[in-house]
């Protein structure tokens, strides 16, 4: 009897819809934020898998789609008014 294969865990855990959106902010700010990141995932904004049918994300997909729409505040410590 052979033992079944192994599969390392990672420290990048997968999350469901709900999970990517309480993790995203999106929970009480949008009225339906699983349907919202599901909505991300299909426009391709954020990468994604499916996993027995269901749209799953991973922490590191998450982090690097922030890190692509964080904006620095114009004019901050210049004196300028903010725009």
């Amino acid at each position: 009897m052979t033992q079944p294969e192994v599969i390392p865990t990672t420290g990048d855990p997968m999350m469901n819809a709900l999970e990517a959106a309480r993790y995203l902010g999106l929970v009480g700010t949008v009225k339906y934020p699983q349907q919202a990141t599901r909505a991300l995932a299909r426009r391709r904004r954020v990468r994604s898998t499916k996993v027995c049918g269901k749209v799953m994300f991973r922490r590191s997909w998450l982090d690097a789609y922030i890190e692509g729409n964080v904006r620095e505040p114009v004019g901050m410590g210049t004196g300028d008014k903010v725009r």
